[in-house]
């Protein structure tokens, strides 16, 4: 995901990004892919919850970019429509979007000023009590 945020952040690729957004998903609200922020959970739980929902869109952009003359650019964007379509990527994607929305509330949760120790705890075991449960329900 952080590769094809870093292909799609050149500007001419940028371009047909948000073309393709506004084309096929006309009502969604963000044109860009966020960066994967190495510190601030809360930061790369919206970037994987947005590259998700832009998924459509971010195929299209490759597969348009992929018949550009420049060939360095176009082979590098068909290996990463290869990439995406592998099923071992699509299944991670969606157990990490999965997951990432069930953590993002315990995340900003955290970051609130004047938390209480006692709250976290709470907010933090059941957030656990929920995976624990997913886990354990896995075949549903």
């Amino acid at each position: 995901m952080q590769t094809v945020c870093n292909f799609l952040s050149y500007p001419k690729r940028s371009n047909v990004l948000l073309g393709t957004i506004t084309k096929l998903l006309p009502d969604e609200k963000s044109f860009k892919l966020k960066k994967f922020c190495p510190t601030r959970w809360v930061e790369r739980h919206d970037a994987v919850i947005l590259y998700y929902e832009l998924q459509p869109a971010i195929i299209s952009a490759l597969e348009d970019i992929s018949l550009w003359k420049d060939t360095d650019t176009s082979s590098a964007a068909n290996q990463l429509l290869a990439s995406i379509h592998q099923f071992k990527f699509q299944i991670s994607m969606m157990i990490l979007v999965k997951l990432f929305s069930i953590s993002v509330s315990l995340s900003k949760f955290l970051q609130t000023e004047n938390l209480d120790l006692e709250n976290a705890l709470s907010f933090a075991e059941n957030t656990q009590v929920t995976l624990k449960d997913i886990r354990l329900n896995a075949d549903k």
